[in-house]
């Protein structure tokens, strides 16, 4: 990666200080508009083929090998009995032996934590993966990670 010498940082800062001092902001963002703009654009055009949302990541990467899946999404509550709270999230393993479902006994001091968990479905209502994040959106984008990296390793 190509890193500019200081001075170089340092004499565009001085010339947008030197319009802002004379003009204003006005003219400030007149001069800089156009010099940026197509900088920020190929940016906005080239991170988006980089890091797209995985949920449409997901999609075309099903609609390839001809499957039409459909989330379910639903809050849970577990309390952790493992390993750690981030295994569950972090692993393919299934939750249920992880984690007790519903709230903490009175005896039990184990904390609870509210989940929302994502299902992708296909094929009449088989589960594809499961996601689990502290919000539906989390939930879905996780589960169509794991959804991705499932499709992909069959298709090897």
């Amino acid at each position: 990666m190509f890193e500019p010498p200081k001075i170089l940082g340092d004499v565009f800062e001085s010339m947008v200080g030197a319009v802002f001092i004379d003009g204003g902001i006005e003219k400030v963002i007149q001069v800089l508009e156009p010099l940026l703009a197509p900088f920020t654009l190929f940016i906005a055009k080239f991170n988006k083929r980089l890091f797209r949302e995985p949920k449409d990541e997901f999609q075309q990467v099903s609609a390839l090998v001809k499957i039409t899946p459909k989330w379910s999404s639903y809050e849970v509550e577990v309390s952790d009995t493992v390993d750690g709270f981030m295994h569950a999230l972090s692993t393919r393993e299934d939750p249920k032996e992880l984690y007790r479902v519903g709230g903490a006994s009175a005896t039990n001091k184990t904390p609870v934590y509210k989940l929302t968990k994502c299902e992708i479905l296909y094929n009449n209502g088989q589960v594809l993966c499961v996601g689990f994040g502290s919000s539906k959106k989390q939930a879905e984008r996780n589960a169509s990670i794991r959804g991705c990296e499932w499709l992909r390793n069959q298709q090897v």
